[in-house]
């Protein structure tokens, strides 16, 4: 290449050069030194120049007019250059044509096709993504519902740079599945799942994210997260996907405080095009001999329900946290029907006094108490990714050791072995998330954190932090499972805990108990509960003003 732009250069009507003297041969000296001629190839070169945007930025151009203008300037009219023996011979007429049309040919074939020499900025530019949101599901023959994304990464540098991408549902078992086809960039991954390869310069990978819904009723909105391995960094893009249909409802019912009801909710997304009214409709109760109305749409009468316009959630009214049945879980939408996940029985609430909780290396009461370590954030929506997190540090000597999260809202839960004990520090009315470290966004464990007494319950095996979890359901005196109405609850403090029993329900038998009523003093306190024998009994446990409340309720 350098070498053909030599070329192309010494065959320039410049004086000295190998083009300058052909321009005399034929022309003749006199007219090729003449002032217009000089002026004419002066502004052509600078006219080229600008065309081709020589001066844009530098280049191996500046130094190449840096050498033809000074011989313009300085020998253009010069008639000694180049000494000329046979002037008056001339060229022939046919001469005189071919060597018009051969410096034509050399001109067009030889002009260089690029700047052979460039400053180069974008050499190491950062590598691009172009995410988009995954498009509606549409139902296949075979009765799935299929949603396929084009995604693209860019490499607009000079350097061969790897990448990989992988993409997870917030709820993995709601029942979508994500599939990739990466058309040959599978040389990388994330978590053993997505696409990733080594990107050559100037090139755009493309590759294909399916999402499949296999289960009998109409697919549900879901979540999900993008997550992209590359500039030697991770990135995260929130995405949703959901089906081609009118009305669609969220993943997962929740629960939500009404005064003495709970409300469980769902949240609806869209708006009535082909269809006049939004019919709404839950399945009833499968309770023999229940007279009691547990359940109706919030606001209304009964489980059924035609409106003019979509709300942005839909509520069922309950009793109690625990009246709601599994089957009211499938919610029919104009004829559509769809099976929301379930909420967890009870909420999971950090209760943490002002001077934190003391963690330490006794089985059952360390970090398993808040089911499991791994990197503990506060207030942040995805985990970090793939990222090394430092703990608390040790303190030297005979200091207390002392997480607080106030400060440090972000740390991986150490290793509390022997004697060691950890106070951690827990700002009230925040939400915590607990993390697994791994390429996954979403954190396995979610909880809101409130002041209140540091207690820890052992129930169905398991001993907890998140004491208000245990809850009992029985009918006709049986409960659902064999050891759900026995727990124990201790208090690791000096301070009784005051405590209090709700009774709830309609009228007939009650639960029966071993509890004395006094409060929960330092160390165990075992109850054993005994269900009525009615259509339905709930147990479950709350904190209210102050006080621990076992809340008891038969329905007949």
């Amino acid at each position: 290449g350098m070498l053909m732009l030599f070329a192309w250069v010494s065959v320039l009507p410049i004086p000295t050069f190998p083009g300058g003297r052909l321009l005399i041969a034929r022309i003749g000296l006199i007219d090729a030194r003449s002032s217009g001629t000089q002026s004419l190839i002066m502004v052509t070169l600078l006219f080229c120049a600008y065309v081709f945007g020589v001066f844009e930025q530098f280049s191996l151009w500046f130094l190449i007019f840096a050498l033809l203008l000074p011989l313009l300037f300085f020998f253009g009219n010069d008639l000694r250059i180049p000494l000329i023996l046979d002037e008056t011979e001339g060229l022939s007429e046919a001469d005189h044509g071919r060597m018009g049309l051969l410096l034509l040919l050399v001109f067009l074939f030889l002009l260089p096709a690029a700047q052979p020499v460039l400053h180069e900025t974008t050499w190491d530019d950062p590598m691009t993504h172009e995410l988009k949101s995954p498009s509606f599901a549409e139902e296949q023959e075979d009765g799935t519902w299929l949603s396929t994304t084009k995604i693209q990464i860019t490499n607009p540098s000079a350097l061969m740079k790897p990448f990989a991408i992988a993409a997870f549902l917030e709820n993995p078992n709601e029942g979508w599945s994500i599939s990739w086809d990466c058309d040959g960039e599978d040389t990388y991954d994330l978590g053993g799942q997505g696409c990733g390869s080594d990107l050559l310069p100037k090139r755009t990978a493309f590759f294909w994210m399916n999402l499949t819904w296999d289960k009998a009723t109409k697919p549900t909105m879901a979540n999900l997260s993008y997550v992209v391995e590359m500039n030697g960094d991770y990135v995260v893009e929130a995405f949703a996907v959901r089906p081609a249909l009118e009305i669609v409802p969220g993943t997962q019912w929740y629960d939500v405080q009404a005064g003495s009801y709970t409300h469980r909710c769902v949240d609806l997304d869209g708006s009535l095009i082909d269809s006049p009214w939004l019919n709404l409709s839950v399945s009833g109760s499968n309770l023999d001999g229940l007279q009691t109305t547990l359940v109706n749409i919030a606001g209304q009468s009964g489980l059924k329900t035609n409106l003019s316009s979509v709300p942005d959630r839909f509520c069922l009214e309950g009793l109690d946290p625990l009246v709601f049945e599994p089957q009211m879980a499938t919610l029919t939408i104009n004829n559509d029907t769809f099976a929301p996940l379930l909420p967890q029985k009870r909420p999971l609430t950090a209760y943490v006094p002002e001077n934190g909780w003391v963690i330490h290396g006794e089985d059952g009461f360390s970090w398993e108490a808040l089911l499991g370590t791994g990197i503990l954030l506060v207030e942040t929506p995805h985990c970090p990714i793939n990222a090394s997190i430092a703990m608390p540090v040790r303190p030297k000597g005979e200091g207390d050791w002392v997480w607080d999260m106030n400060v440090r809202t972000l740390g991986e839960t150490p290793s509390v072995v022997g004697d060691e004990v950890l106070t951690l520090l827990v700002p009230p009315g925040k939400n915590l998330s607990r993390c697994d470290g791994t390429y996954n966004p979403y954190p396995s464990t979610v909880f809101t954190s409130v002041e209140g007494p540091e207690l820890l319950t052992t129930w169905m095996n398991t001993t907890s932090r998140f004491w208000t979890t245990p809850w009992a359901i029985a009918t006709n005196g049986t409960s659902l499972n064999t050891n759900m109405t026995s727990f124990t609850i201790h208090n690791p403090s000096n301070v009784s805990v005051p405590i209090r029993l709700e009774r709830g329900g309609s009228f007939g038998d009650d639960w029966a108990h071993n509890w004395d009523g006094g409060p929960l003093a330092p160390g165990d306190t075992v109850f054993e509960l005994t269900p009525p024998n009615a259509p339905l009994a709930t147990m479950y446990i709350s904190f209210e003003s102050g006080s621990v409340v076992l809340h008891l309720a038969s329905y007949q």
